[in-house]
Parts: structure tokens; sequence; C-alpha cells
């Protein structure tokens, strides 16, 4: 969206109802660029085993590129962690990408 835009969505109060569904186009734009099959249909974006509820992308425009404290301390502990290993070098850390649903508080971990 930022690359597009050269802001990021909803910084602006009149801004959010005009970028929920530009960061819609977006996040579809994205998922066909891995080659991920995207079908738009009512409310949800449905890919294969991933389903992304329109309130997530306008959610994601209502806070205009604040993050929420919660997600940023959990965030941050998640990395301290990842520090930890580093130096201890006693457990295997993070390989590659970490992802975190504050939504559903679930994470994964993927090797992309």
């Amino acid at each position: 969206f930022h690359k597009q835009q050269g802001r990021y969505p909803g910084v602006s109060n009149y801004q959010v109802e005009e970028d929920i569904g530009k960061l819609k186009s977006c996040l579809t734009g994205f998922l066909q660029e891995y080659g991920l099959s995207v079908m738009v249909k009512d409310d949800y974006v449905h890919e294969l085993l991933i389903k992304i509820h329109v309130s997530v992308v306008s959610f994601s425009c209502r806070y205009g590129a604040a993050e929420p404290h919660t997600i940023a301390a959990f965030l941050g502990g998640a990395a301290a962690q990842e520090v930890i290993k580093i130096i201890t070098k006693q457990f295997v850390i993070f390989n590659n990408t970490y992802i975190y649903s504050g939504m559903s508080q679930t994470s994964a971990t993927f090797q992309l």
C-alpha cells in the first residue's frame, strides 16, 4: 500500500473508508503475486486455507500506521526471546519469517 500510495492506510480520518478498498486490492494483488488463487466474495477474501475477513482490513486502516501497544509488546518479547537464543546458542531460532495475528492470537513461522 505504501509503495503504491506513498502513505500508510488510514492516516487521516477522512481517508479510512476509501483506503479500506485500496488495501483490500493490495492484499488481493499480493496474494496473486505469489501465485495464490484469490476470490473476493461478499465480505471475505477466500484463498485456499486463508480467510481474511474484511474487518481485519478495516482494522488495519482504522489504526492508521500506529501499532497497538499490546501487539508491539508481544512482538518485542518475541524478538527479545530470539536474541537470547542467539546469545546462548542453546535453542533453534526462527527460520526466516514469523507471523503473528493479534486478531486470533495465533502465530506461525515460515521458511520462504
